[in-house]
């Protein structure tokens, strides 16, 4: 049931009245309504800031945390190497082979071992940071420490690691590598990551021809060997080994059965990959 009181007073009739707009108008009423329903968005400031947990590595390697401020994704950070090759680091698990795109404020980078390398000394990593027209940088240092020397032991087919600290003539090897089975080491050589190089023959023993040549790669601390790069033809050897300052790898073969030599290029590609002997050497 409803109860209405009727000493309210009476409205009368609606009335309706019909409004003239300005042309003009809509347009100012459309503006009007956007702005309150959309409030502009701020400018994000430029990036203002970029450093590192650490700026110093130790030989054996091990994580930096990059951090920035300001600035808009993608972020596009380059690092390069006094080495003057690609670097083997890893940026938020990945492996960096050149220019890499990020977001976010901060990265995960692993830096490679260096524990021992033919000359001691640094490597300098520059790192940079690219977002908006504005590029920050900053420099990481990693010892290479201490100087080593490499000889080869063809006799039981081993490499003995020697450090220069201190070294005399009684002075015991602080490693010793074992090449792949079945190989003889006669060549070493240090390429500008410090990783060593080995190459030699391939026989059943020394007094036996060989059956081919093998070139190793030994990568800092040098506790295990990678697969034998190439087995050329079985009466070749491999005998001297080198880098040149480009990263080039140059290795003299020599026919075991006629004396004759030979002197092959393997080259850094264009992108700056390191040399690889599985590949085919420079034309000479």
């Amino acid at each position: 049931m409803l109860l209405m009181n009727s000493s309210l007073p009476s409205l009368g009739p609606l009335e309706f009245k019909e409004v003239q707009m300005k042309p003009w108008s809509f347009g100012l009423l459309a503006l009007l309504l956007v702005g309150c329903s959309q409030p502009a968005s701020p400018t994000s400031p430029p990036l203002s800031a970029f450093t590192a947990s650490s700026t110093a590595l130790s030989p054996q390697g091990g994580t930096i945390i990059l951090s920035w401020t300001g600035g808009n994704a993608p972020y596009l950070l380059s690092i390069t190497s006094s080495s003057g090759s690609t670097p083997r680091i890893t940026v938020n698990g990945a492996p960096y082979s050149g220019p890499t795109a990020l977001s976010g404020s901060f990265a995960v980078l692993t830096f490679p071992p260096t524990a021992i390398s033919q000359y001691g000394g640094a490597l300098i990593y520059t790192l940079s940071l690219a977002s908006g027209g504005v590029t920050k940088s900053l420099t990481l240092i990693q010892p290479i420490s201490p100087p080593i020397l490499a000889v080869a032991n063809i006799g039981n087919a081993t490499v003995a690691i020697y450090d220069l600290n201190g070294i005399t003539s009684g002075s015991s090897p602080v490693l010793t590598l074992k090449t792949g089975p079945g190989t003889y080491p006669i060549a070493l050589a240090f390429d500008q990551e410090g990783d060593l190089w080995v190459g030699g023959r391939i026989c059943t023993s020394l007094n036996n021809p060989p059956t081919g040549q093998f070139l190793e790669e030994f990568k800092p601390p040098f506790d295990q060997g990678e697969p034998p790069a190439f087995s050329a033809s079985p009466s070749d050897a491999v005998k001297s080994l080198a880098f040149d300052a480009n990263g080039n790898l140059w290795v003299g073969e020599r026919d075991c059965n006629t004396g004759a030599g030979v002197i092959q290029e393997y080259s850094v590609s264009s992108s700056g990959e390191r040399p690889d002997p599985r590949e085919q050497p420079e034309p000479r």
